[in-house]
């Protein structure tokens, strides 16, 4: 068998294996982001103070899209915002707080106000004198403006929302007061090692200067999971030792080497599952030669062991001073 038979025999060996691998891993991950958006919900809590955790659920781009739509959120005017900045739509928080209904009939007024245009009481002459008609305004409607204080209730809360007066002695008669209103959502956001989001919200209303803590209703928060992706330019550096066989000769390689990565494919650009063109430079310490060495892919092992994150293996194809060739098992770690 000639070097070169050897040569396409080893980098299909590798391509084979790789492509095996990937399959796997995909169907592994389809699987792992189903069972977490069926199974990873976290609960509304309400909390001391008004602020409520949001219900927190993992989802699907489409399902968030949905989620938008329900809540007439135009998500595309955002994203066109995004893609200015780099960034993109992840998660959707949703908060609602809903007022008590009120129905009311045969109520007093809340407080008077002088009419001093009010019309003198109408007199008729009695035995020469002038004395009071009957009283046509028992309750004194024409003295006294009427006033009458709006409330808007959430449950046990009583937040001012204006209020409303009648005046008998005009031809309009009725008058509005409703003061300007501030709300103020405030949302506080907790993120986990896996980039789960947690939002904390308080909701709020100021009238008149004072703030009146709102209770929230429902408090909902949807966040894509996070789906693994191609990078195609995310250089690293790596640490490797790699041993293999010497193609040409036959004998035995191996030696430390340094390596900078090209591409990534993974969750997460900054430890990705699979490391992708690693190129690097190491020395075989068997045959006393630098070498040349090109990982088409690399597995990320090290998200699998305790206190580890960024332990890497694949394969590696090498090319040393010499012209030899060289296959390789690569065992990288990332700075």
């Amino acid at each position: 068998m000639n070097l070169l038979t050897r040569i396409l025999l080893a980098i299909g060996g590798v391509a084979v294996v790789g492509a095996l691998a990937f399959i796997i891993y995909n169907q592994h991950q389809i699987s792992v982001q189903q069972a977490a958006i069926q199974t990873q919900v976290v609960a509304q809590q309400q909390l001391a103070n008004n602020i409520t955790r949001s219900m927190a659920e993992w989802t699907t781009k489409a399902d968030l899209q949905k989620f938008a739509d329900a809540n007439s959120v135009n998500l595309q005017t955002i994203q066109d915002n995004l893609n200015k900045l780099g960034a993109s739509v992840d998660a959707i928080n949703v908060v609602t707080t809903t007022s008590t209904g009120q129905v009311l009939t045969n109520q007093g007024s809340t407080g008077t106000i002088k009419n001093p245009n009010a019309p003198p009481p109408d007199t008729v002459t009695c035995d020469g004198k002038q004395i009071p008609c009957p009283n046509a305004d028992p309750y004194g409607y024409q003295a006294n403006e009427q006033v009458y204080a709006l409330n808007e209730k959430f449950g046990t809360l009583s937040v001012p929302f204006g209020s409303v007066t009648f005046n008998a002695a005009q031809a309009t008669p009725w008058s509005e007061n409703i003061p300007p209103r501030t709300y103020k959502n405030t949302i506080t956001l907790g993120t986990d090692e896996n980039q789960r989001i947690y939002p904390y919200n308080t909701l709020s209303v100021s009238v008149n200067g004072k703030d009146y803590p709102l209770p929230i209703t429902t408090a909902q928060f949807q966040q894509i999971y996070p789906a693994p992706k191609f990078t195609f330019w995310n250089p690293r550096l790596y640490l490797g030792l790699d041993g293999g066989l010497d193609l040409t000769a036959m004998t035995g390689t191996a030696g430390p080497s340094i390596n900078l990565q090209i591409m990534s494919y993974g969750k997460f650009k900054n430890q990705p599952d699979f490391s992708i063109l690693q190129v690097g430079a190491g020395f075989d310490m068997v045959n006393k030669r630098p070498n040349f060495l090109l990982t088409p892919a690399a597995y990320n092992v090290g998200q699998h062991i305790p206190l580890m994150n960024n332990l890497y293996i694949g394969p590696a194809i090498g090319f040393d001073t010499a012209g030899h060739w060289s296959v390789l098992g690569s065992l990288t770690v990332g700075l």
